[in-house]
């Protein structure tokens, strides 16, 4: 429960409890609860098939949650738009990492809060000419187009369309309209 304080004497609700499920730590334990049901289906899914056919049998949710699950696997469309965006992330870390570095270096010559806000400016140009390059190719003037750009939001912008865009096209013309 959510509780006021230290020492929590106060709950600040009794409309809301937060229960955190650790799946690797479960056991094979009886199927009886609905819960444990749920725990094992997600454990088990798409890794131990003998498993997911005992839980499937007479549950209707889960074979729902196992049709969508395949559904999704199956659709190379949804996979690769789940696949760059997780790719994105981790180069927006990655980047994120990388760019606290080089700001926290630079804003030992110019101040903190420009090098950082400097950092911030590089990491975003830089996760959107790698992401674009991974899947397009870039020419010499879009990729200057990009490193152009000192609008957080309209890099973030471009981040986002990126994830969804059919084609470059797209992002690079959030862009443009910054430009123009």
């Amino acid at each position: 429960m959510l509780k006021e304080g230290i020492e929590g004497n106060y709950a600040l609700t009794d409309q809301l409890v937060i229960h955190f499920l650790e799946i690797p730590k479960i056991e094979d334990r009886e199927m009886s609860s609905k819960i444990m049901k749920w725990l094992l289906y997600l454990r088990a899914e798409g890794q131990d098939n003998k498993m997911i056919k005992i839980l499937l049998e007479n549950d209707e949710d889960l074979q729902a949650a196992h049709t969508m699950y395949k559904a999704f696997t199956n659709d190379e469309k949804l996979r690769r738009y789940a696949l760059g965006r997780e790719m994105a992330e981790r180069d927006r870390l990655q980047q994120l990492s990388d760019a606290k570095k080089d700001g926290l270096e630079e804003g030992l010559e110019k101040g903190l809060s420009e090098g950082l806000v400097e950092g911030k400016l590089k990491e975003k140009h830089h996760i959107l000419i790698r992401q674009l390059e991974l899947k397009y190719t870039l020419s010499e003037d879009e990729t200057e187009l990009i490193l152009s750009i000192t609008d957080n939001s309209k890099l973030d912008a471009a981040l986002e369309a990126f994830v969804f865009s059919e084609n470059k096209e797209g992002v690079l013309e959030i862009l443009q309209k910054d430009k123009e």
